[in-house]
């Protein structure tokens, strides 16, 4: 059900890229719910683009790893564990070394098409765009399973913004046993009823 489900949700979500602002999208089923946050990386860490170089790694992997901790969805009066978290980036397709041999391809194809210009020039110009290009737009996604002690819901809490400092609003919708909705949720509005 919660695959379909978030297929369904995503169809009425907001299909853009907004630094500051999150999407969040939950099913309830019975005493478990899956949990599904889309961003852009740029709320998670000070740049958009793949980490290359070991520290940018490391930040976003301290990052990434809070937020496998679902401390930050609070919900009452069931209590919830996380079961299984899947991690994937905008950057993947299949693995890691296949995105970048198709942005080498790429590269090599605008190397071509701009070496009979300027030689010097093109080898500059073409580092620099081949960091922009790849770097834009770069986002994460994180899928949660979580298995609860009861299927009884009442409040929950989004507290994301203590983690993600960048993070302004956080478009949330559910779909739940006792119907769906969406809301915008703000650090001074962080919650809603299930």
């Amino acid at each position: 059900m919660a695959a379909t489900s978030f297929l369904s949700l995503s169809a009425t979500a907001a299909d853009s890229h907004v630094h500051g602002e999150l999407q969040l999208q939950l099913v309830q089923q019975g005493a478990t719910l899956a949990v599904r946050l889309e961003s852009p990386l740029a709320n998670l860490v000070s740049f958009e683009y793949q980490p290359v170089d070991a520290e940018d790694k490391l930040k976003l992997n301290q990052v990434v790893s809070q937020l496998k901790n679902t401390a930050w969805l609070e919900t009452t009066p069931a209590q919830c564990d996380a079961q299984q978290v899947q991690v994937s980036y905008s950057w993947q397709s299949g693995t890691v070394e296949a995105s970048e041999q198709s942005a080498h391809h790429h590269d090599d194809h605008d190397h071509d098409h701009d070496h009979d210009h300027d030689h010097d020039h093109d080898h500059d110009h073409d580092h620099d765009h081949d960091h922009d290009h790849d770097s834009q737009h770069a986002s994460v996604t994180m899928e949660y399973e979580l298995l609860c002690d009861s299927g009884e819901f009442g409040d929950i809490s989004v507290s994301l913004f203590s983690v993600l400092p960048a993070l302004k609003k956080v478009q949330m919708q559910w779909i739940a046993e006792r119907g769906q909705g969406a809301k915008t949720l703000t650090p001074d509005e962080p919650g809603f009823k299930l």
